[in-house]
């Protein structure tokens, strides 16, 4: 069974560097490989509403009283969440009367005119349920991620980034999980943040 363990255990194996056993042995690579590990998946998922890392929820009205002048009711929003793909109403129609702020009391929150609302956004998920191709990518792109740390080697780097990402960015592993991943859903439809495909290095 995949699991995070076993992703950094193979990312580090494309380095050609010495393996972990897990992540309290005491090593440099288990320390960068424990550093950077949950911060790099969050990025990569954020990458496209991947079916394996959608949950949809209704929304639930905040307890704290609502300090916003222009929006009628104050909703809490989830601590897993990692990217919004859309707010529909109860009739399946997208809803785009929101806002997002940080309330008076330092929460991050939805602000909102309908308190009858649906979530459907990106979170983080086991390993175990994640894409073969998700998986794929997500090895070579955590290899990317700690190349430098560990290995200090920017040719090496590059070439994995070519395998993950392709030599214009619209390519590679990641291209490969990406169109997996929309052949699985037949009613997708793409929110996201840039259809350009990946314009920055996530390392």
């Amino acid at each position: 069974m995949t699991s995070k363990l076993e992703i950094c255990k193979q990312a580090l194996s494309l380095l050609h560097a010495t393996n972990i056993n897990d992540f309290n042995d005491g090593s440099n690579n288990a320390n960068i490989c424990n550093m950077h590990y949950d911060n790099h998946i969050n990025n990569i998922l954020a990458l496209h509403s991947w079916s394996f890392a959608t949950k949809k929820i209704k929304l639930t009205t905040s307890s704290n009283s609502n300090d916003d002048l222009f929006f009628k009711y104050m909703i809490d929003y989830p601590s897993d969440c990692i990217n919004i793909i859309s707010i529909v109403d109860s009739n399946k129609n997208l809803y785009d009367d929101y806002n997002i702020n940080i309330s008076g009391n330092n929460i991050k929150q939805i602000y909102s005119n309908s308190n009858d609302l649906y979530l459907i956004y990106t979170t983080k998920t086991d390993e175990s349920l994640w894409s073969n191709l998700f998986i794929k990518f997500a090895i070579y792109s955590f290899a990317v991620r700690i190349c430098n740390p560990i290995k200090g080697n920017d040719r090496l780097e590059q070439e994995l980034y070519i395998l993950t990402y392709g030599r214009n960015n619209n390519g590679g592993y990641y291209a490969e999980a990406y169109r997996n991943d929309v052949g699985q859903q037949p009613n997708n439809f793409e929110l996201e943040y840039n259809n350009n495909w990946v314009n920055a290095r996530y390392v």
